[in-house]
């Protein structure tokens, strides 16, 4: 390990670990010497969650100085990386929000250091001009790009993804825990916007020699971090309330869902993910039925109206229920005096709403997090001690360090089990002394073998939980692995593509 490297460390009161520095020094090697792809410099470090990649990847900022690094990022981790970039004392511009005002072109162009923006600042809409003036960003010519939760660019179509590959840069990282989240064809768009040509990820021979050069993934027990376990717990609560299951079954019945079998579900992800954006409306009222059949009333008016589900009076009337927040209510209220803090996962606001009144009634303290929490609060909220703090899911799920919570709480399954896996990993990183207990609350379905959304959806998972494990079978672990091995598989290819042009 530098000096330099050591000195910021120290600076940043961050602990030497030897998986970091190994990590640091694969990617020294991707950065410093010519890559299997020639021109390709960079990678993609995939570490699981809470193996400390933002700490890798300044210790090869530093590690190998250039003039100008772009840190690409969510905005809800503008104000931790501006943080811990000012600890480790490199120089930083942060271009967002009344900030870029006052940054110009030839700022940039003369500094030396860190440059954070979002993944909005880069996003880069089909018919806009990317040469456009106005952002010097896409005009600049950087040292190296740092993408950090890179999944985000993971559509091939999305202006995000678009706008990482228009930023020019020798190296390009791309870090996220989770490169394959729905399909293959996310890591392929990653691969992508590195560089690397669609034709030789096409072509499963030359696409291992790929991954194993250009993937640093690794486990926590890989490392040899032992961790307190993760205690997972799947809890099928019954409907207590008929017309409540009488509403739900009814809504289920508009996608054919409530006729969905556990032995058919690949055959309805085929079904429904063909015709998403007529069915999404009622794949959200489904879940919500489920969850907190409030939240769809004036939906289920609607529908009433349309002749889509039976009219009765009684039944919109019943729409106070909610057999499952009772559910999550009665498993706090006997957990509420051990002393554990507790995150609990949210999709919708008003659910966040009715989850906050109840859980205050029970005495404990209560705070929240979603897309209404003002930047100016966030800080605080998360950094302030409170019994209970009930996030929303696609708002709360990356970048948070929240050790000091030891419970966590999903409402509902997420479709996709790489958002949970980056929830639980809030609280279940390096610092952990404790257990950590999570509850995941499902509904039961509507008979003996039909199935509802919250059963569906944990299928979805297993089905995509099986398609990213085909990742790990890929990806070398021994990162001392010659290049020139993985050079010699790949150099008929290159022959192919002087031929092809």
């Amino acid at each position: 390990m530098t000096k330099v490297l050591s000195h910021c460390l120290a600076k940043a009161g961050l602990e030497e670990k030897e998986h970091q520095k190994e990590g640091i020094d694969w990617c020294l090697d991707r950065e410093n010497n010519d890559g299997i792809i020639s021109g390709v410099r960079g990678g993609i470090v995939a570490d699981e969650m809470g193996l400390g990649k933002t700490t890798v990847m300044l210790g090869t900022v530093v590690s190998n100085l250039v003039s100008r690094t772009l840190v690409v990022l969510p905005l809800a981790l503008l104000d931790q990386w501006k943080k811990i970039v000012q600890d480790w004392g490199i120089p930083l511009v942060v271009y967002h929000g009344d900030n870029k005002k006052f940054i110009t072109y030839d700022n940039i162009l003369k500094f030396k250091g860190i440059v954070i923006t979002t993944y909005g600042n880069i996003a880069l809409c089909k018919k806009e001009d990317p040469t456009n003036p106005t952002n010097f960003i896409r005009q600049l010519d950087w040292d190296r790009v740092i993408f950090d939760e890179a999944h985000h660019m993971r559509n091939q179509n999305c202006a995000r993804s678009l706008g990482g590959r228009y930023l020019i840069a020798p190296i390009k990282w791309l870090v996220t825990g989770t490169p394959i989240q729905n399909r293959r064809q996310d890591l392929f768009t990653l691969f992508g916007i590195m560089g690397i040509p669609k034709d030789i990820v096409a072509r499963d021979e030359y696409l291992k020699p790929v991954k194993e050069y250009y993937i640093l993934k690794r486990t926590k027990e890989e490392v040899g971090i032992e961790l307190p376990p993760v205690n997972i717990n799947i809890l099928k609560e019954e409907w207590t309330d008929d017309k409540e299951k009488n509403i739900s079954e009814q809504i289920h019945a508009l996608l054919d869902f409530a006729r969905v079998k556990s032995k058919s579900v690949h055959g309805a992800i085929a079904k429904l993910g063909g015709n998403t954006c007529c069915v999404l409306p009622f794949l959200i009222r489904a879940r919500q039925s489920c969850v907190y059949p409030p939240l769809m009333r004036q939906a289920l008016k609607k529908f009433m109206d349309e002749g889509l589900v039976d009219y009765d009076r009684e039944l919109l009337a019943a729409c106070e229920s909610s057999s499952k927040i009772d559910a999550v209510l009665k498993v706090i209220k006997e957990r509420k005096d051990n002393n554990r803090s507790k995150l609990i996962f949210c999709h919708y606001r008003g659910e966040i709403d009715i989850l906050e009144t109840r859980v205050n009634e029970l005495g404990l303290s209560v705070k929240t997090f979603d897309g209404r929490t003002s930047h100016s609060e966030r800080n605080n909220i998360l950094t302030s001690k409170t019994d209970v703090l009930i996030l929303q899911i696609q708002t709360g799920c990356e970048g948070l360090n929240l050790q000091q919570f030891k419970e966590v709480y999903f409402v509902s399954p997420h479709w996709n089990p790489a958002v949970e896996k980056q929830a639980i990993a809030r609280c279940h990183r390096i610092g952990q002394t404790e257990e950590v207990d999570v509850f995941k609350f499902e509904m039961d379905g509507f008979d003996d073998e039909s199935i509802c959304i919250d059963k569906y959806c944990r299928l979805v998972q297993e089905t995509k939980d099986k398609l990213a494990d085909e990742l790990d079978t890929d990806v070398s672990k021994d990162l001392n692995k010659k290049k020139k091995h993985l050079k010699i598989k790949l150099k008929g290819f290159e022959d192919e593509i002087v031929n092809l042009d």
